[in-house]
């Protein structure tokens, strides 16, 4: 399990979103859905949900940068 939480949070900082993905799961876990979750197992629905929003921005950023020229 400590793998886990290593390997995320060391890939979170690799990318320079530890701290998004680790209020994410602070977020995440006061959900009903996710309170019982261990804490790897959150911490990588978190860094997955953070991942997805920027590479959502990122496409909305390249559509609309298109639409201006």
């Amino acid at each position: 399990m400590n793998d886990k939480i290593e390997d995320v949070l060391y890939e979170a900082h690799r990318r320079g979103i530890k701290s998004k993905v680790l209020n994410e799961s602070n977020r995440l876990s006061k959900q009903a859905k996710y309170k019982h979750f261990e804490v790897g197992d959150r911490l990588e629905v978190a860094f997955n949900n953070i991942v997805k929003m920027y590479e959502y921005k990122s496409i909305e950023k390249q559509i609309h940068g298109k639409d201006k020229q």
